[in-house]
């Protein structure tokens, strides 16, 4: 009785279309990123049988990009924090050299204003900067296209 009431329950399809859409959204990004046209995309699900609107369809992929977007916005600005701490290392951690002689190679002095800017930036001027690249890195990928 419990395996048929499983095999049964597996059996069920998604019902509703934007679950089942949903499913296909990462081949769809990929074709929309080749270059198909997104109005060619709905003439092949409806000539399948998909009976879905353009207009439609144009929301499942809104509503997909943004929520797909959200996490990978989380991800990217980990992902920023990390490289960047890994350039300051790279790039300041041979820079002191300290001398015995009378030469005094150090780097001038910050203000307190200047480190507490530095370390708390504007979340507003980071939300611009990250969108930014995304939206230059979505052009970079088209363009190799």
């Amino acid at each position: 009785m419990n395996q048929s009431v499983k095999l049964a329950i597996r059996q069920l399809e998604p019902m509703s279309k934007a679950v089942q859409l949903r499913q296909w959204m990462p081949e769809i990004e990929e074709k929309l990123a080749s270059g198909v046209k997104l109005v060619a995309i709905h003439q092949k699900l409806v000539a399948i049988g998909f009976d879905l609107p353009f207009e439609t369809l144009k929301k499942y992929l809104y509503r997909y990009r943004q929520k797909s977007c959200a996490t990978n916005v989380a991800d990217a600005a980990v992902k920023k924090v990390c490289a960047s701490t890994d350039l300051f290392k790279k790039n300041h951690s041979a820079d002191f050299d300290f001398h015995t002689s009378g030469e005094n190679n150090a780097r001038p002095s910050l203000s307190i204003q200047e480190i507490g800017r530095l370390m708390h930036p504007d979340p507003v001027q980071q939300a611009e900067k990250l969108a930014r690249y995304e939206r230059v890195a979505r052009q970079q990928r088209r363009s190799k296209t």
